[in-house]
């Protein structure tokens, strides 16, 4: 009877523990850094209420400054950004 040659063990790559260790430390980077990203405050809609929507000045001439003022509200529940300027249409009549 002949005996059964065992399988030679294969060894593992140098590599790979290392490179379970850095892929770990890159999860838990990341998870860490999403924790603490600031939260919106409530989550809430905000909500741009005018006191005045329209204007009219009558018959202006042409070129002659025309100042308005009006009053800007957030009624919602969340912060109100107002990014850029605004948008103003002039509009003339026949």
């Amino acid at each position: 009877m002949t005996k059964a040659k065992p399988k030679p063990v294969t060894a593992r790559p140098k590599w790979l523990l290392p490179g379970i260790l850095v892929a770990v430390v890159v999860v838990i980077a990341a998870a860490a850094l999403l924790l603490t990203q600031p939260q919106p405050a409530s989550g809430g809609q905000p909500k741009a209420v005018f006191d005045q929507t329209l204007l009219d000045y009558g018959d202006v001439s042409y070129k002659t400054p025309i100042e308005a003022v009006f009053q800007v509200s957030n009624t919602g529940t969340g912060p109100l950004q107002i990014l850029g300027e605004p948008r103003v249409e002039l509009m003339q009549g026949c």
